[in-house]
This record gives C-alpha cells, sequence and structure tokens, in this order.
C-alpha cells in the first residue's frame, strides 16, 4: 500500500501517465492529440490512486493499470480492443525497460537505492526526473523521425482500404 500524497500525484502519477499514454501512441504509429492524452492522464492517475491505495501486493497495481489504459484509449482514441491492447503493451515493455535501467543507473550515481527513494516524498519525486527527461525526448525522436515499433494505425488503414476494393 503506497503512501500518496498531492505531490506525488501530480508529480510523478500524471507525468508517468502521460509519458506512458503518449509514448504507447507514438509506437504504435497513431496521432498524439494533446487534449485527449491529457484527459487520459488524469483519468488514469485518479484511477492509480485509487488502485494504489488497496492494500494489494507491491506490482498488482501495473497489472491492474494495463486493461485500464487499454479502456481509456479504446474510449477516447477509438482504438479496437486489438490495436489499444498493442499500443498500451508496447507503452509498458519500453517504459519499463528503460525504467530499470534508469533505476540502476541513477541508485548508482546517486547511491540512494530504489527502497530508500520510495520512502522519502522528495526523493521518490526526484528520483524519476532522468527516466522522464530521457522518455520525453524518446517521444519527441519517434513523432519527428516517425519512428515506430508497429505501425497498427497504417495496417487498420490497409485493412479498410483492402475492404473497398
Amino acid at each position: 500500500m503506497d503512501e500518496v500524497t498531492l505531490p506525488i500525484i501530480f508529480f510523478q502519477f500524471l507525468p508517468e501517465t502521460l509519458i506512458l499514454t503518449t509514448l504507447s501512441l507514438a509506437l504504435t504509429g497513431y496521432e498524439i492529440k494533446l487534449k485527449k492524452v491529457l484527459v487520459v492522464a488524469v483519468i488514469a492517475s485518479m484511477i492509480s490512486v485509487l488502485i494504489r491505495s488497496l492494500p494489494f501486493p507491491y506490482g498488482v497495481n501495473v497489472i491492474l493499470q494495463l486493461p485500464m489504459l487499454v479502456i481509456l484509449l479504446m474510449i477516447f482514441f477509438k482504438l479496437n480492443i486489438i490495436s489499444s491492447l498493442i499500443a498500451s503493451c508496447s507503452g509498458f515493455v519500453v517504459i519499463g525497460l528503460i525504467e530499470g535501467v534508469f533505476n540502476f543507473i541513477v541508485s548508482t550515481a546517486t547511491g540512494i537505492s530504489l527502497k530508500q527513494a520510495m520512502v522519502d516524498p522528495t526523493l521518490r519525486v526526484l528520483f524519476p526526473i532522468p527516466e522522464y527527461v530521457f522518455l520525453i525526448i524518446l517521444i519527441i525522436i519517434c513523432k519527428r523521425y516517425h519512428f515506430v515499433l508497429f505501425n497498427i494505425r497504417e495496417m487498420n488503414d490497409l485493412g479498410r482500404m483492402k475492404d473497398y476494393e
């Protein structure tokens, strides 16, 4: 059970969810509509607070947040369930890998363990900042150079065109 305070919501949960949603869409070739991403991030952050307040073991919150993000992408971005699932999973996997690397790098560079950072509210907010900066740069690169892992949008468009022929 996490201790959730207002600064943690605004400076950890909300940016984390904004980055996750944006990266998920960018890696699958979908257009990033900032207003919709912000709405999804706010709703997902509030649901995340609720999930983290429940007495689940550590890590279960991520498992519960994945279906939530899938549903929110379906509702706000009008994606089908498969496209939404692929987008969400790709975002979770990429962020999970990058988070693991950055947790190691920041812990090694600062001497602060992840457990210490999770206990202190100030460190909890500051610890992921290098990761967030890197992920934002990654999103900008993906959008600028049209880098995608799975171009689901294009595949869906080709599938629709095939139906018209």
